[in-house]
């Protein structure tokens, strides 16, 4: 235990400048103003009575993930409690102010790891059941947690980078494990990676993004745009990151003399970029119009920049190639889930170690392409534009893949159910 008491001992000690970091946070507008308190274990709203569940999701994507499920336990007749979720990015909130929650879940911001935020929030929640998503290992709060009920570690992931990190500091790595009652990793890969530190039931049932419904998308809109781009070769560059841009104008270069009408759509990771991706577009003399200021594609341009939140759906579901990004540069990767769920054959770059055990899935059944280049991505995309039954056999071999998976999400509801 004198690894836990140490972090905890330090975490005290730096109360101050943790609580400070919020507020600054606060100042730059990266919190919720009106939400605040919560991240300091208050909450703003009434506890429910009876048994309850709290999820906690990260981000925006770890919170997509886990909504099936908890549609799934709002309607299982064998639980008939709440579910807390809880989410830290200002981003996953402002995506849950959008969407109507299932029957009986609510939501907080996630308190920061702290013992007397935790404590706070422990008390007052008194959760029967938390479940951590994917890779939130926090001490304070995984110890708050089983102080009063069981311990879940959802869709376990640690990236190489964590598990080399974990080995130095194995000892404490175990005792804090040791706090979770049972891990269903998302892959076979992290099963071995927490074995190696004793995890003491874990059991691999499949990755919960598989269960995540495809992207929303405006259908009229879709089929307008369709209309209007119906004579043109059109290319996605999705969650696009410095230096895959560039691949972009290259792979459009090279295939420009042979395709008059090409069209390439860019949705740039993070929207904040696209001033500097504008710049890009200028020096290489390649016309470019933006989502937010027309969402009307011109005929006259090169490139389509989407700098706009929330339509990544709509252009999925446009484009029948998505070269997804991450994946050119050392980040790791992006879920080329979403576009294979709305018919968008992915070619992915050899930067893939975030989703290892998705891409060998997707490599084996032949789902997928990859590259590792700009120049092979501009061959494979010419490949499949000149050949309309390989790309049509990519784009069934995926909807296969994914109808495989379609069980995953009750099988792990009925896991659960079993600890609270």
């Amino acid at each position: 235990m004198m690894g836990l008491r140490l972090y905890q001992f330090l975490n005290l000690i730096a109360s101050p400048i943790l609580f400070s970091l919020v507020l600054i946070r606060l100042i730059r507008g990266k919190e919720s103003k009106s939400r605040i308190k919560e991240r300091f274990g208050r909450s703003s709203i009434i506890r429910p009575k009876g048994k309850l569940i709290w999820i906690h999701a990260t981000s925006v994507g770890e919170v997509v993930s886990v909504l099936p499920m908890l549609e799934v336990l709002s309607n299982d007749k064998r639980f008939r409690g709440t579910l807390l979720l809880t989410s830290t990015t200002l981003g996953s909130l402002r995506l849950l102010e959008k969407r109507k929650l299932p029957k009986r879940v609510v939501h907080q911001l996630y308190p920061i790891d702290n013992l007397f935020t935790v404590k706070s929030f422990i008390d007052f929640w008194k959760p029967d059941l938390s479940i951590f998503i994917e890779s939130e290992f926090w001490p304070c709060a995984l110890s708050g947690a089983a102080r009063v009920g069981k311990v879940v570690s959802l869709n376990t992931a640690i990236s190489n980078r964590s598990f080399k990190r974990w080995l130095a500091i194995k000892f404490f790595v175990k005792e804090l494990l040791g706090k979770i009652d049972a891990f269903f990793p998302q892959s076979l890969t992290d099963l071995q990676k927490l074995e190696a530190f004793g995890a003491f039931k874990a059991e691999h049932i499949g990755n919960l993004k598989y269960s995540t419904p495809a992207l929303p998308y405006d259908a009229k809109a879709l089929k307008k745009l369709k209309v209007n781009l119906q004579e043109r070769k059109i290319v996605l560059f999705a969650s696009t990151h410095p230096g895959e841009e560039e691949l972009a104008i290259e792979v459009f270069n090279e295939l420009k003399s042979r395709h008059a009408s090409l069209l390439f759509i860019l949705i740039p990771r993070h929207p904040t970029r696209t001033k500097h991706i504008c710049t890009l577009m200028k020096k290489a003399c390649l016309p470019f119009a933006l989502r937010s200021e027309s969402d009307k594609i011109p005929d006259d341009i090169a490139f389509y920049i989407v700098d706009t939140i929330g339509e990544v759906g709509q252009f999925f579901a446009l484009s029948p190639i998505t070269v997804m990004g991450g994946s050119f540069v050392n980040i790791g990767g992006h879920n080329l889930i979403e576009p294979a769920k709305l018919g968008s054959v992915v070619i992915s770059g050899p930067y893939t170690n975030n989703f290892k055990d998705i891409i060998d899935e997707f490599k084996e059944k032949k789902a997928a392409c990859f590259a590792n280049n700009g120049q092979e991505c501009a061959d494979l995309i010419e490949k499949l534009w000149s050949d309309r039954s390989l790309l049509e056999s990519y784009q069934k071999n995926a909807k296969s893949l994914l109808a495989s998976k379609k069980n995953i999400l009750k099988q792990v509801a009925d896991n659960l159910i079993e600890y609270v």
